[in-house]
């Protein structure tokens, strides 16, 4: 199974953090650790699989492989394509790089790190995901902005809604599969449930929706559909909020780290990037600091 990367640079590009789920500087504390981040998620993935792929724009380009100098085995630079959409729907590009996967793959978020390789259940499964999530609390107050402000909600969403009032959903910091058809028919809900609402956007908060039309829709389909998913962590229904971020074992007992959301603005969690990507790569590291200090990037 090949893995894939995503990088949309237009959501990085906005002038300041606005909230937890931002994507300025990949909701990083600073640019510094956004650009660690990349490149230690790239080399352990390359450590493990040999297809490692890049899906990003002309700017995302010159960035990770024209500066950054990441080993990837292929890019493709398409995500122009989605640049008419708003800067706050930062999972707009991944869901894109999902739709133009024509065989199995996992698409793994860059400020993903592994320092083992998935076992063979996870590669042979029909759809993957990080966790499974219950019950987190950010998921109730934008569902009832979306149920409040928006016109279009999928019948899925609506059934889901109605069946069980506790929200089930899952996290795609992870995410793929083998079931190519299943996951294009996603990828094309997420996109109607996206454009029949951009009218709408203004009255809800833009960047909690991504959890709503990436992860939320996804877990509605899969049990409408009750399809069988893989997670790469064990910890299922446990509510982690996508937060793996343990780092003190690497590389011997902890093999999976993923500091989203709020992790990223940890100083001591900017600093585990900043120690790990310098003792394990250190030319790469210290070719970040030489472009910092040139201000080339």
């Amino acid at each position: 199974m090949k893995i894939v990367q995503s990088f949309w640079s237009k959501p990085s590009l906005k002038f300041k953090n606005l909230n937890d789920f931002d994507r300025f500087n990949g909701g990083w504390l600073d640019k510094r650790y956004n650009f660690m981040s990349w490149t230690l998620s790239c080399l352990q993935l390359n450590a493990f699989y040999d297809r490692v792929e890049l899906v990003t724009d002309q700017e995302g380009e010159a960035l990770l492989i024209e500066k950054l100098n990441l080993p990837y085995s292929k890019v493709t630079v398409t995500l122009e394509d989605v640049n008419h959409y708003h800067n706050d729907l930062w999972a707009i590009g991944k869901l894109y790089t999902y739709s133009i996967q024509d065989e199995p793959f996992m698409h793994i978020d860059g400020d993903v790190f592994i320092w083992k390789k998935f076992d063979e259940q996870v590669n042979n499964a029909p759809l993957i995901v990080q966790n499974l999530d219950k019950d987190l609390p950010f998921y109730y107050p934008i569902l009832n902005e979306v149920e409040e402000n928006l016109t279009y909600i999928p019948k899925v969403v609506k059934k889901q809604r109605q069946k069980n009032r506790i929200v089930h959903s899952c996290n795609a910091g992870v995410f793929g599969g083998n079931d190519i058809p299943f996951l294009k028919e996603y990828c094309a809900k997420a996109f109607e449930f996206v454009n029949k609402n951009l009218k709408h956007l203004d009255k809800i908060n833009v960047g909690y929706f991504n959890c709503i039309y990436e992860q939320y829709l996804f877990y509605c389909m899969i049990d409408h559909h009750n399809k069988e998913v893989r997670a790469v962590l064990n910890d299922l229904d446990k509510g982690v909020e996508g937060v793996k971020i343990e780092f003190n074992g690497v590389p011997t007992n902890v093999h999976y780290a993923h500091p989203a959301n709020y992790a990223k603005k940890s100083e001591t969690i900017c600093n585990h990037i900043e120690h790990r990507l310098m003792m394990d790569y250190p030319e790469h590291y210290f070719h970040i600091i030489d472009l910092l200090d040139s201000h080339k990037i």
